[in-house]
C-alpha cells in the first residue's frame, strides 16, 4: 500500500490530500488533478477576485443578468437549498453585512438594518435556460465563503473517485474534511477524536478572525437573520454526507444553537452561549 501526500494553497488556507492505493504514479496523477480543481473552484467562485464569475455577478447587482457556467448555478442552487434547510441560519446572500463588519467603523443598529435590507434570496434569480444570474437589487452581494472550501473538497473527491481512488483524506484549513473510505481518525482541535467513513466534517468557530473596534471585538460568524455576530464561545461541528452540507450546517449550528438535521450527526459543547450582539466578554 502506497501513501501520497499532496497540498496546495487556496482560499486563504492550505488544502492537503492523503491518498492511499497500490500505484503511487496513479495516486499522484489523480491528486494533482484534484488540487487543480480546488484552485479552479476558487477562481470561479471567489467573491473577492475581479476575474471570478461571482465577482462579476456582484458587480452588476441591480443592472441585469450575468452569464455563468452551469457549475456556478449548481453551486448556488445547493447554497439556496441549505439556506432553506437551516431556516436562514446559513445564508450566502449576506455579502453586504460581511462588508459592513469588515469596515473600519463599528456598525450601528441603523447601519446593520440597512445592510440587512440588502440580503435575501428573493432578490436572486437563477436562470438555467440562459445560464445566468440576476441580482435584482443594487447592493445585494453574494458571499458563499462559508461553504467554498467544502464545495471545492467535494469536487476534488469526485475527481478522485472517478480516477479509482478508494482511500483518501482531504481537508481545507483543517475546518473542512472529506474522508473517502473507512476508518479515518480526525481530531477537532483539542476536542474529541472522530472516526469518519465515507463522510465529511465541518467545523465552525467565531474565534480566529475578529472585527475589532476600540476595546470591543466580535467574532466573524454572523447571524443572517439579525445581522449581528454570533456570541458563541466555542465551536460547532457537523458530520454530513458532503463537505458542502457539513460546512453550512456547522455554521448554522453556531447561529441556532444545538439542533439536528436529517442524516447529520452534530456536536456542540455544553458551554456555548449565544449573545444578542456577539460581543466577547
Amino acid at each position: 500500500m502506497k501513501t501520497v501526500l499532496l497540498a496546495t494553497e487556496a482560499m486563504r488556507c492550505r488544502f492537503e490530500l492523503v491518498l492511499e492505493g497500490d500505484s503511487e504514479e496513479r495516486l499522484v496523477a489523480a491528486g494533482e488533478e484534484a488540487l487543480a480543481e480546488i484552485e479552479a473552484v476558487e477562481r470561479q467562485l471567489s467573491a473577492y477576485d475581479p476575474e471570478s464569475e461571482l465577482w462579476a455577478v456582484n458587480a452588476l447587482a441591480g443592472k441585469g443578468p450575468v452569464r455563468v457556467r452551469p457549475t456556478t448555478l449548481a453551486f448556488l442552487e445547493e447554497a439556496r437549498a441549505l439556506t432553506e434547510q437551516t431556516a436562514g441560519a446559513f445564508d450566502p446572500t449576506i455579502g453586504a453585512l460581511i462588508a459592513l463588519w469588515r469596515g473600519s467603523e463599528e456598525p450601528t443598529d441603523e447601519s446593520v438594518a440597512q445592510a440587512l435590507a440588502r440580503t435575501g434570496w428573493q432578490g436572486v434569480l437563477l436562470d438555467h435556460e440562459t445560464n445566468s444570474i440576476t441580482l435584482a437589487r443594487e447592493g445585494l452581494r453574494l458571499d458563499p465563503g462559508a461553504i467554498g472550501k467544502g464545495w471545492a473538497l467535494d469536487r476534488a473527491r469526485d475527481i478522485l473517485e472517478e480516477a479509482g481512488v478508494t482511500r483518501a483524506l482531504l481537508h481545507g484549513g483543517t475546518s473542512s474534511v472529506v474522508a473517502l473510505g473507512e476508518g479515518w481518525k480526525v481530531q477537532i482541535g483539542g476536542g474529541p477524536t472522530l472516526t469518519l467513513s465515507n463522510q465529511s466534517l465541518g467545523v465552525s468557530a467565531p474565534s480566529g478572525r475578529w472585527a475589532v473596534f476600540g476595546e470591543r471585538r466580535y467574532g466573524h460568524v454572523l447571524d443572517p437573520r439579525t445581522g449581528w455576530p454570533v456570541g458563541a464561545r466555542a465551536w460547532a461541528a457537523v458530520i454530513a454526507p458532503t463537505a458542502t452540507q457539513a460546512d453550512a450546517l456547522s455554521t448554522a449550528l453556531l447561529v441556532r444553537g444545538e439542533g439536528a438535521w436529517p442524516g447529520c450527526h452534530t456536536f456542540l459543547p455544553e458551554d456555548v452561549t449565544l449573545g444578542n450582539t456577539g460581543e466577547m466578554k
